[in-house]
């Protein structure tokens, strides 16, 4: 698998978690969810149904991102920081300068092993580059 397959496939299980998680949260969770709810759901659901990196897919997650912290804030501590800087663009005012630095340090490592041709296991790499091991 290539190294942007995984990264899509890894961001995808991020998006799928999150789904099945707002899914049990309020107002998601209830008959009285408004059609914003179920707009903000569908955006959701055509991200976790995608099959391939594009920029509608960029662009939808963006829309996703935005709405979840402007309009489910309780909801915002759940959506994972990788999908923030994943799909980039106006997610990224959302991220401290620090967190920026940490994810450009991990693509200037994803770009390295790719330039000398190998595997760059991103899982690894990410937890060096953010302190969890």
């Amino acid at each position: 698998m290539s190294s942007d397959n995984h990264l899509f496939n890894y961001h995808l299980n991020l998006l799928l978690a999150f789904q099945d998680f707002a899914q049990q949260q309020a107002p998601f969770n209830s008959d009285a969810a408004s059609a914003d709810d179920a707009e903000c759901l569908a955006l959701l659901d055509a991200l976790c149904k995608a099959s391939q990196f594009n920029e509608s897919f960029n662009e939808t997650g963006q829309q996703f991102v935005a709405r979840i912290v402007a309009g489910y804030s309780h909801l915002t501590p759940y959506l994972h920081r990788d999908l923030f800087w994943f799909f980039g663009g106006d997610c990224l005012h959302y991220m401290p300068d620090d967190e920026i630095e940490k994810y450009q340090q991990l693509d200037e490592r994803r770009f390295e092993a790719e330039d000398a041709g190998e595997i760059f296991q991103f899982e690894s790499e990410r937890a060096k580059v953010f302190g969890l091991h």
